[in-house]
């Protein structure tokens, strides 16, 4: 055999120096290297070579060119289609092969082949073979994680899509043909938030830019479009890829359908809102339960017992005249009690009648007339009464119950004038965003709120010794604004007048 491997005494001349520079480059090389002359011999193989093939040094010296390489081909797991493919490479000189085989150990070698050519003519073929069996490995390992996680997103019952970093969907799993239709495909390359609701976009983009500028996780509920047209609830997650290098380039979204779960939240937020109502609603009753209770108890108890008292005395007395005149405190009684339950009454129908008939009423008008029925009251006090209604000139409203609001507050404001002023009363009235807003201003006694603020407006609360008081109207006008869903406040000083403001419901 003629290669360079051979033992024997070294030729000091140039040529044997760079035939042995040679010798050490080709052994050293990570390929295995064999050049094998068109009769068949082998000129050239390296130690890498003997290495991959299984053969030591010692004995490939002391085999024959066509023992080795017969031994060799034998190695091959298809010795056949290697041998087919060499007979063709020796037929066509020129040709050149790059091609993949299998070792009989499990070893996988990329092969490469070549024409050796010298002065123009093929006087041999150059054959190397590089271990890839890791790289096989890695490949078949990566080919199978992709085919894993391929069967895993296609299956998946969540809505997998990946984005790029401007939101331009890249892939779509197949599960998301549930909301896109068969031609979900037709979306890649679009806005994911083209399929968003309008009212959800902000709050979804939101998310996104967070996600993409922190490279953190987020999570978001928004409604998708469906092929349909209409909307379901998706609860999105969204994870960044993170590279090497620290960008982003690429965002998984991970959506699960939450529709039921999300009409489910409506329904029970609808029933607490109606429960919340109804428990509203019951306190209030109890509140006035108990306030007419305590009414019937205080203001009822005594005329009963003066009553019984006068009848008993009544029984007991001999005299006529004595007679008579128990007869007389008890009408007195009897009438006061009746009163009472006259009042009471009217409050119960305040409560009740809700849908009492309204109409367009000019508060110009509404006040003349209650400053008509007034008229000796303002006269004898020479009360200044001044009106502004140009913001807000008309309402739909019941007029039995403005009447009665104004009134009521005018008739306060006359009442508990202050004795060292001329009474200065002013009506106004402004549209807001709620709604009309009408102020009642005077230049009265005025209230001290932090004493007697929480009893302003409950019934038989009276916080001026004044002959007519009864503690009455500002419980009925409360009571009235409220029953048509409106409200009314107050804003006072001691010595310094008052101020309602109702806002009309």
């Amino acid at each position: 055999m003629n290669f360079p491997l051979q033992s024997g005494e070294p030729n000091k001349s140039e040529a044997s120096q760079a035939f042995s520079l040679l010798q050490a480059a080709v052994n050293s090389t990570a390929d295995g290297l064999l050049v094998v002359n068109t009769d068949g011999k082998i000129s050239i193989y390296n130690h890498r070579f003997l290495d991959i093939f299984g053969f030591s040094e010692e004995e490939a010296h002391d085999q024959p060119d066509e023992v080795l390489l017969s031994r060799a081909i034998t190695k091959i797991v298809e010795p056949e289609k290697f041998l087919a493919r060499v007979r063709e490479l020796y037929a066509t000189p020129h040709a050149e092969s790059n091609d993949f085989m299998e070792l009989l150990n499990g070893t996988i070698l990329h092969r490469y082949s070549k024409p050796q050519i010298l002065n123009g003519e093929v006087v041999g073929r150059v054959w190397s073979f590089r271990d890839i069996t890791e790289q096989k490995k890695a490949e078949a390992s990566l080919l199978k994680s992709e085919q894993l996680y391929r069967t895993l997103t296609d299956n998946m019952l969540e809505f997998i899509n990946l984005v790029d970093t401007q939101g331009k969907i890249i892939y779509l799993s197949p599960s998301t043909k549930q909301i896109l239709g068969d031609n979900y495909l037709s979306h890649v390359g679009t806005s994911i938030f083209s399929l968003v609701h309008a009212e959800d976009l902000e709050g979804a983009i939101g998310k996104f830019n967070q996600l993409v500028v922190e490279r953190k996780a987020v999570k978001a509920e928004v409604r998708y479009q469906k092929a349909n047209g209409g909307y379901i609830w998706l609860e999105t997650n969204g994870n960044p890829i993170v590279n090497e290098d620290g960008s982003v380039d690429t965002i998984v979204l991970a959506s699960r359908e939450i529709t039921d779960r999300k009409v489910s939240e409506e329904k029970i937020l609808e029933q607490n809102f109606k429960l919340s109502t109804i428990a509203d609603t019951l306190k209030a009753k109890n509140e006035q339960l108990e306030e007419f209770t305590q009414i019937v108890s205080h203001n009822l108890r005594s005329p009963v017992s003066n009553i019984l008292s006068l009848l008993d005395f009544y029984e007991k007395s001999g005299d006529e005249n004595e007679k008579k005149n128990f007869i007389k405190m008890m009408r007195e009684s009897g009438s006061k009690m009746l009163s009472h339950l006259h009042e009471l009454n009217e409050v119960l129908k305040i409560k009740q009648n809700k849908d009492i008939e309204r109409q367009w009423i000019e508060f110009s008008n509404a006040l003349e007339n209650v400053k008509q029925q007034l008229s000796v009251l303002i006269t004898n006090t020479e009360a200044i009464i001044t009106s502004d209604f140009t913001q807000a000139p008309k309402i739909h409203y019941p007029n039995i119950y403005l009447e009665s609001i104004l009134i009521n507050l005018l008739s306060n404001a006359l009442k508990y004038r202050h004795p060292e002023k001329v009474p200065e009363i002013q009506f106004s009235t402004t549209r807001t965003d709620a709604g009309i807003l009408m102020t009642i201003r005077d230049n009265g006694l005025g209230i001290n709120l932090k004493k007697y603020g929480h009893h302003i407006f409950k019934l038989r609360k009276t916080f001026h010794n004044h002959p007519e008081s009864r503690g009455i109207g500002l419980f009925m006008v409360k009571n009235q604004i409220e029953a048509l869903g409106g409200e009314i406040n107050i804003f006072s000083e001691e010595n310094n007048g008052t101020t309602f403001t109702v806002k009309f419901g």
